[in-house]
């Protein structure tokens, strides 16, 4: 029965998953991400989570977080893969995805609290994405998602982020 229902889980995420396909009009470029290259003064520590129908609190433990350069390419990703709004109940993909926009995404993984952190960043503008999920009894697919937040760093800034699906 285990078996089955992992098999269901995995073709209802493929399924899903690849129902987003989209080629994107802005091709990536490299120079306009350059920036999360450079060592910086600033950084941005949170927490991520997800808040249930009946109010209890999720968190993102052992999750990965991305730190993105919010460049116009990714802004256009992010809006076709996330249809506008800031969270997605099955993480979403695009194919041919640029090499060099995948080196130029930073990540980390989040506590058991789910808190993250980013030392050592050049100002910027920035999307922070990750994703939290979970079983629901009697339910074949996991409940939560993935999401993501746009900031915007100054230099020397310590941002407190709170990545709550909003």
């Amino acid at each position: 029965m285990i078996v089955i229902r992992l098999l269901v889980i995995l073709l209802a995420g493929s399924f899903l998953g690849a129902c987003v396909t989209a080629e994107l009009r802005t091709s990536f470029d490299p120079a306009a991400a350059a920036y999360i290259f450079e060592d910086g003064d600033a950084s941005v520590k949170g927490q991520a989570f997800l808040r249930r129908r009946n109010g209890d609190v999720v968190r993102a433990a052992g999750e990965v977080v991305n730190l993105i350069p919010a460049t116009e390419y990714a802004i256009e990703r992010f809006d076709v893969l996330y249809r506008g709004s800031k969270f997605a109940q099955f993480a979403p993909r695009i194919e041919n995805t640029p090499q060099s926009y995948l080196d130029a995404v930073r990540q980390t993984t989040t506590d058991a609290d789910g808190n993250f952190a980013f030392e050592n960043i050049s100002a910027g503008r920035y999307i922070i994405q990750t994703q939290v999920y979970w079983e629901v009894p009697n339910s074949i697919l996991p409940s939560g998602g993935s999401f993501y937040d746009l900031v915007n760093l100054q230099p020397g800034q310590e941002l407190q982020v709170i990545l709550a699906g909003q």
